[in-house]
């Protein structure tokens, strides 16, 4: 996927912001939809008649979906446009949670779960897609930070808000309405955004092909450089938290401390999305003060590491505190997003895309192999399928276990800040 462009609608134009807008409500649905298995756990283990092991595997396989996607819907968005690709993900997105609601065989519900990550791939990058088709390069700290804010948006319906409609409607119901969400998401899309502003050289009936043997030439090098591999196994590790806690394990733990309902145990676990969205802009300003990638990562981890330390391991801490233990949480592990720009900056800029691709990839790798990870443990250390809140201390120490080693994986990666002072 390339970022670059000639021409642009005025930064100020409505519909330049309202295509974007688009694509961030994309994000933002898609968020919902990859949080929505932590406050209807229960639910789902009940329906499915599973265990915590095949339910933390089930889990995982959207991610699995996800991570396959990030390569080729780089190429796809290039040949096709970001228009068709993202009508058809979210509609991919909105047959799956169709799929999942219709059915009690585990095995369709995982195909569905597949799905839900092959459509939800293109969230973020379409949005991104969007905005540097349609202002130009000095607004897109403000088309991330847009779009961040909407995916914090979709983790906080999928907390509270979506709890009390799955009481009200059901969980089958409201998988239900998501299909139905998605498909008016879909037609809004497809009459709203278009691919390039009109006058540009990249004509929506001229869309530019590309030349395989190029993209397959900008992977290899990427995949050839040891500290790229360093840098997004980083930022996976650094992903720990949010995938493992954020997604699915962290509102059964919240209910196994405190013996709490959903409802209670979802403001807190939402917290940590909030921590998320300030979190962003703040270590890329932090970044660029110090003139330093590996400085913000450092204290990013570090103080990731001691917070999450304290959250799983430490009884007794009282609940109105866990409150913030989670929005730290949640802020320090953003660390994570400088992973990205440190990568670009040792990969040629024709290659920037394609580094992306292969970082986020990576990074989501971490939710499909670690949420059956998780459940495994849990499943080992249950006693007659009661899960103790020993048990999810036990099996939730996979998280500091990774951020430690993150750390120590950042002594083996060099500096990437660029040291010229030109522009």
């Amino acid at each position: 996927m390339k970022f670059s462009q000639s021409k642009f609608a005025k930064h100020g134009s409505l519909r330049a912001w309202l295509i974007i807008t688009c694509g961030a409500l994309f994000y933002c649905y898609q968020f919902i939809i990859r949080v929505s298995p932590n406050i209807i756990h229960d639910d789902l283990v009940a329906n499915f008649k599973i265990d915590e092991a095949m339910f933390g595997f089930m889990i995982g396989l959207y991610y699995w979906g996800y991570s396959s996607m990030q390569l080729p819907l780089g190429i796809a968005m290039d040949r096709l446009g970001p228009r068709r690709v993202i009508t058809s993900a979210i509609l991919i997105c909105a047959l799956a949670c169709l799929i999942f609601s219709l059915t009690q065989n585990i095995i369709i519900a995982s195909t569905a779960r597949v799905m839900m990550g092959v459509g939800a791939a293109s969230g973020l990058m379409g949005s991104l897609k969007l905005g540097s088709l349609w202002l130009p390069p000095r607004r897109m700290g403000l088309v991330t930070a847009i779009t961040m804010a909407f995916g914090t948006l979709g983790a906080s319906i999928g907390g509270t808000p979506l709890r009390l409609l799955t009481l009200e409607i059901g969980w089958e119901n409201t998988y239900k309405l998501f299909a139905l969400v998605g498909l008016l998401l879909a037609v809004l899309v497809y009459i709203i955004v278009r691919d390039k502003p009109k006058g540009s050289k990249y004509d929506e009936k001229k869309i530019k092909k590309i030349n395989p043997s190029n993209i397959f030439e900008g992977l290899k090098q990427v995949i050839k450089t040891p500290q790229a591999w360093l840098i997004a196994l980083f930022g996976a590790l650094m992903y720990m938290p949010i995938t493992v806690l954020g997604i699915a394990w962290g509102i059964p733990l919240l209910k196994s401390i405190y013996s709490i309902s959903d409802l209670k145990a979802a403001p807190i676990a939402a917290a940590m999305f909030i921590g998320a969205a300030l979190g962003s802009p703040i270590f890329a300003l932090l970044s660029d003060y110090h003139k330093s990638r590996k400085f913000p990562m450092y204290f990013g981890g570090i103080c990731c590491l001691v917070i999450w330390i304290v959250i799983i391991r430490v009884p007794n801490i009282p609940i109105y505190f866990m409150y913030s233990l989670f929005f730290a949480g949640g802020f320090f592990y953003t660390a994570k997003i400088l992973t990205f720009a440190a990568n670009c900056e040792i990969q040629a800029s024709c290659n920037s895309a394609v580094t992306v691709g292969f970082t986020n990839m990576i990074v989501m790798l971490t939710g499909a192999i670690s949420h059956p990870v998780v459940g495994s443990l849990l499943e080992y250390k249950s006693n007659n399928n009661i899960t103790s809140v020993d048990d999810y201390r036990f099996a939730l120490s996979i998280v500091p276990i990774c951020l430690f080693i993150g750390i120590i994986i950042l002594f083996f990666i060099k500096e990437t800040y660029p040291k010229t002072t030109g522009n």
